[in-house]
């Protein structure tokens, strides 16, 4: 049987990213964590209708330095990849497992996120001006991968 195993997730980095050595073919670890929304039902308790949800965001390869100094605490980034189950038990018998992604590609704003910010709320306005809706290709994403390859 076929199954698909892709994921596209944008939110928050909540962690200083970790780069760890692999110990063959140059390869890196770099790991973070990603926090995003998941619409929920409005309650009194919960006005916004958002959960917030947490999930470990790990990419494997050369040359990883480069994508280490875009990434920070706060940053907004876009993640494609696929989801990872990961199961252990420690020396002490606690078992423990989680789910990870495994990030094929990472997204971010453009340097300046900030003037990318406004020309996109700015673009928001306008469009609402019109009665239109702004779509994703109003917001540029760079694929930090392809960037740094050149």
């Amino acid at each position: 049987m076929f199954s698909i195993n892709r994921t596209i997730i944008q939110g928050r980095a909540t962690s200083e990213p970790r780069l760890k050595a692999l110990a063959h073919d140059d390869l890196q670890l770099m790991e973070f964590s990603l926090a995003f929304d998941t619409p929920t039902e409005k309650t009194t308790k919960n006005p916004y209708g958002q959960r917030s949800n947490f999930i470990r965001v790990y990419k494997i390869g050369q040359d990883l330095a480069a994508l280490l100094h875009r990434v920070h605490k706060g940053t907004f980034i876009t993640v494609e990849g696929s989801l990872r189950y990961d199961a252990w038990e420690t020396n002490d018998g606690q078992r423990h497992d989680r789910v990870s992604i495994k990030a094929d590609n990472i997204f971010l704003p453009p340097r300046d996120a900030k003037r990318a910010d406004q020309n996109f709320a700015q673009t928001l306005n306008q469009r609402n001006d019109d009665d239109e809706q702004a779509t994703e290709n109003d917001y540029l994403f760079l694929d930090i991968d392809q960037r740094f390859d050149e």
